[in-house]
């Protein structure tokens, strides 16, 4: 069976994450790990302000997780996510094996939000907004006329 490279993204309650910070995430690694799974990284995301209440919850703790499961797999590990108490409400994604290891060392660093930044700092200088007609205009042409 094929092996494939997983990320989760994790909603956790923030009143049970406060009682007991290791409860949900071992429970996490624990379904992947007794499926045959291998934890990459596993580690607090963020902690934030919903957009909107889920189960009644207006805050939540943002876990990461990064793992290789076989895709067969799959499936019982996100009904086992389910059933994991204080999960709000989660997302798991597949991802191209070659980006494993520079998503894993981004994970490790913890360099989420000066990544993004960098990112949208990239996007925003390569592109220019004429203010009257409010056109995009391509500032990487090199048309001069």
């Amino acid at each position: 069976m094929s092996v494939n490279f997983y990320e989760g993204m994790f909603i956790l309650d923030t009143a049970l994450y406060a009682r007991d910070p290791e409860a949900a995430p071992k429970k996490i690694e624990a379904a992947i790990t007794e499926n045959g799974g291998e934890i990459a990284v596993s580690r607090i995301f963020d902690e934030r302000k919903l957009a909107y209440p889920i189960k009644g919850q207006r805050k939540g703790v943002y876990w990461l997780v990064y793992f290789r499961l076989e895709g067969v797999k799959l499936i019982e590990v996100e009904r086992l996510f389910k059933l994991i108490e204080g999960n709000l409400r989660h997302m798991v994604v597949k991802h191209d094996n070659r980006m494993a290891d520079a998503m894993i060392e981004n994970a490790k660093t913890g360099n989420f939000i000066q990544a993004h930044d960098e990112i949208v700092q990239e996007s925003a200088s390569s592109i220019a907004v004429d203010a009257v007609t409010g056109d995009v205009i391509d500032s990487d042409s090199d048309d001069e006329e």
